[in-house]
């Protein structure tokens, strides 16, 4: 995923930038004042964003520049006639001195605040915001992730808990018997393919595959099979194996 453009009348979007050499997305952008360019924070993994880059990319086109290496959610801050990039890294903002005309910095970061509230381990997301008076708000806490237990709701709207233990899944999809769930959970930078059996409270893993995320399971209608989706950029194909976890994909 690169970062697109559209006119503020609408209209068709049209790609902005493309991705650096290892990078698999670009979020969190900011037009820079002047509009002579966009800070955004780019990634080779869709996790462990303390690892990310804060990349400065010239408008209309340009040479792009990696400004910062091993931060996330950067923000340029005015303060008079200077500025600053701030940034989070390990739960705390960083500062540093940045030239708008040169697109750089002009000196090392220092640490502002302690403990503030981020998924260094999801989306990259940090909780703070600074005006354009220089007034910084946050919200105190640590570095959060997108680990929570699986519950369900009956019909009248009361939830239990389903899968007690966190983790970070997606996409859960029911066995036609209703004793089986299948669900996508990332573990590090990959996502997998699991099958837990609620009642028992087992989860077993269904697929194995270092070299890229398999996600999006859906049960064959007699309930043997899980079909599944590579998560490669482009065209994909569609795979299937047996959900007892015998046999070849």
């Amino acid at each position: 995923v690169s970062l697109s453009r559209v006119l503020s009348a609408g209209g068709k979007p049209e790609a902005l930038t493309t991705l650096g050499e290892g990078e698999i997305t670009q979020r969190w952008p900011q037009v820079l004042p002047g509009g002579q360019a966009v800070l955004y924070t780019a990634h080779n993994r869709g996790s462990q964003w303390d690892d990310a880059n804060l990349v400065v990319q010239p408008l209309p086109t340009g040479a792009r520049k990696i400004v910062v290496r091993g931060g996330f959610h950067g923000r340029y801050v005015s303060s008079g006639s200077s500025g600053h990039l701030v940034y989070i890294n390990q739960g705390t903002l960083f500062a540093a001195p940045f030239d708008l005309a040169r697109l750089e910095l002009t000196g090392p970061a220092v640490p502002v605040l302690e403990g503030v509230t981020n998924s260094a381990t999801g989306q990259g997301t940090a909780q703070f915001g600074v005006s354009s008076s220089g007034t910084l708000v946050y919200l105190p806490g640590q570095s959060s992730g997108n680990a929570t237990p699986i519950v369900w709701m009956d019909r009248q709207g009361k939830t239990t808990p389903l899968r007690a233990t966190p983790a970070d899944w997606s996409n859960p999809q029911f066995a036609p018997d209703g004793r089986r769930l299948a669900v996508d959970i990332l573990e590090g930078s990959r996502a997998g393919v699991w099958v837990y059996e609620w009642a028992r409270d087992t989860l077993s893993r269904l697929t194995f595959d270092a070299a890229t995320d398999n996600m999006k399971p859906v049960w064959t209608p007699d309930g043997r099979r899980i079909v599944f989706a590579p998560g490669l950029v482009g065209a994909r194909n569609l795979y299937w194996r047996r959900a007892d976890g015998t046999g070849e994909v």
